[in-house]
């Protein structure tokens, strides 16, 4: 179909989404809280469509807390995430990580971070094997 094909159509017949790009009217950027809307309402859609995200979104924030504290080592946390950060092995492994980088030799980090590999090594290891292999 030519271009002069479609000039000699009737303006009815034309697509309508041709006859409002030809009319010049531009459409304004949606702001913030229309798009802060729109993901307000299609949260609860995919998560009525996929329960599984529901999972995701709750357990996210709580990941996200315990990442920044390893990462900040424990400076600003209070009392059940300074326990938490004490007993759990990734935060052997930064301080292991932030020892070998500063000079201060195979200290105690080191140590605590690879005896915490070994024990588990045993017992995920098959499980992963069985499931995945």
């Amino acid at each position: 179909m030519s271009t002069s094909d479609l000039s000699a159509r009737p303006a009815a017949a034309q697509d309508p989404i041709d006859a409002l790009l030809a009319a010049g009217r531009g459409r304004r950027r949606a702001g913030p809280l229309v798009a802060s809307a729109a993901f307000g309402r299609r949260g609860p859609a995919q998560i009525r469509h996929d329960p599984k995200q529901l999972v995701d979104s709750a357990v996210v924030p709580i990941l996200f807390t315990l990442l920044f504290t390893h990462l900040f080592g424990g400076a600003v946390s209070g009392g059940w995430l300074r326990a938490f950060v004490d007993v759990n092995p990734l935060s052997h492994v930064a301080s292991a990580a932030r020892d070998l980088t500063n000079d201060a030799g195979a200290g105690g980090a080191v140590v605590r971070s690879l005896a915490a590999t070994a024990a588990r090594t045993p017992v995920c290891a098959p499980i992963t094997l069985r499931l995945y292999g």
